[in-house]
């Protein structure tokens, strides 16, 4: 019999939020323990986003069924703060691109989203907010429907410095 395996760790939200170039994956393997193991170049195209504390950051994946088969809807979202006149180039680029986002939640899940084929797509709305005790924000999206899920990937896989750094 099969069995899922569940956490008691339940908590929600994202600790780390990493935007790569389609062109900087080189392959995605398979191992023995049926985690997937990425592997990319030019590290430097790789934009790290900030998790901001007292904000939201959400990984949301909807799974649909149709004659064409499963469809699986994906959102990542969440908040940027308001930007530097150096900060502007990297939005522009993030808007321009396309992507795969490697995700990790607060519980250490490890998610890699996107496809070379299908990739993620960025979208954003800058908001100044309609009154002076209104926080200026901007939010955001990466957004794509996949013929599959997302991918796990083991954290310590991972080449990029899982730190809290500002965009």
């Amino acid at each position: 019999m099969k069995q899922i395996l569940n956490s008691t760790d339940c908590r929600g939200a994202l600790s780390f939020i990493f935007a790569v170039p389609t062109t900087s994956l080189v392959k995605l393997t398979l191992n023995s323990s049926g985690i997937y193991v990425p592997e990319f170049r030019n590290l430097d195209q790789v934009i790290n986003i900030p998790v901001l504390p007292g904000h939201k950051y959400q990984f949301k994946e909807d799974n649909s069924v149709s004659n064409g088969g499963n469809l699986f809807s994906l959102s990542i979202s969440g908040v940027i703060r308001p930007l530097t006149a150096k900060d502007r180039q990297i939005i522009d680029d993030l808007v321009s691109g396309e992507w795969l986002v490697l995700t990790v939640d607060t519980v250490g899940l490890c998610r890699l989203s996107g496809t070379v084929d299908v990739p993620l797509r960025f979208a954003m709305s800058d908001d100044s907010g309609a009154d002076f005790s209104d926080k200026k924000i901007i939010s955001f999206s990466f957004s794509a429907k996949e013929k599959s899920p997302s991918v796990i990937c083991n954290v310590e896989d991972i080449p990029f410095p899982m730190t809290f750094l500002s965009l």
